[in-house]
């Protein structure tokens, strides 16, 4: 077995972090839809860091329709 991967081991650091992302990306989708605790987890520290309680749908990447319309302007009335 060889430790060496010269693809990796060159990488510049912004390619590296791209693929550092996906795999954790892949990771947190992997263990969200496969270990109730973790998804628990997830979805209590979302609803504490957002102070909202949402539900929360993991899609595939790119299966969300893109929107038609213009983009609008949303203002955080909330107070803190």
């Amino acid at each position: 077995m060889n430790i060496w991967n010269r693809h990796f081991e060159c990488m510049n650091r912004n390619e590296m972090r791209i693929v550092q992302g996906e795999r954790l990306r892949e990771t947190v989708e992997r263990v969200y839809f496969h270990v109730p605790y973790y998804r628990q987890k997830i979805q209590q520290n979302l609803e504490s860091s957002l102070g909202l309680s949402i539900k929360i749908t993991v899609v595939e990447p790119k299966t969300l329709e893109r929107s038609d319309g213009k983009s609008k302007r949303v203002i955080d009335k909330r107070n803190f």
